[in-house]
């Protein structure tokens, strides 16, 4: 059981075998924003274990690196610092307005809720990230929401609604 949840939240998050990713983004496509990201991250964890992990000057890069940090420890199984830097890259992110940021924040927090079992609150936390993404244009966004919220419904044996939520992220992805 322990394996499909794991592979669950592979499917969600986009992640796989061919290319892993690191906090900086993908490390298969290493562009202009790598280096100050791994930067950024090496200043910031430091403080996230003491100090004041929002130091960094510039809040929406800050917001991207605590979400990214959270996806790290969230497929780690430390859900509880997973759970603070979502909390801290969203939070970042909405006052800076990344709303992209910000709905990426809180799809991780759905997906930790959801890990969790905490299935009402991941699906208050997909459906906000959804309504963000589709009011930002973000079709590929959308299309992640849409999914994560059809494996939640699938968990609860939901079928008919998942099914339709499914269907609905594949027609965007094609």
């Amino acid at each position: 059981r322990r394996g499909s949840a794991r592979g669950r939240r592979r499917a969600r998050s986009g992640s796989s075998r061919r290319g892993s990713r690191c906090l900086a983004g993908d490390v298969r496509h290493r562009g202009p924003h790598h280096e100050p990201a791994v930067a950024i991250v090496a200043r910031i964890e430091p403080a996230a274990r003491g100090g004041d992990p929002l130091a960094h000057p510039d809040q929406a890069v800050a917001a991207t690196v605590l979400v990214n940090l959270a996806r790290l420890y969230e497929r780690t199984g430390d859900y509880t610092l997973a759970t603070t830097h979502a909390q801290q890259g969203a939070d970042l992110a909405s006052q800076s307005g990344d709303e992209t940021t910000l709905a990426r924040g809180l799809n991780t927090l759905g997906s930790i809720a959801h890990t969790q079992g905490q299935q009402e609150l991941a699906r208050d936390y997909y459906e906000h990230s959804l309504t963000l993404r589709r009011a930002s244009g973000d079709l590929r966004g959308v299309a992640a929401s849409l999914n994560n919220v059809g494996l939640l419904l699938f968990d609860q044996g939901n079928y008919v609604e998942a099914q339709r939520y499914l269907e609905q992220s594949l027609t965007i992805r094609r």
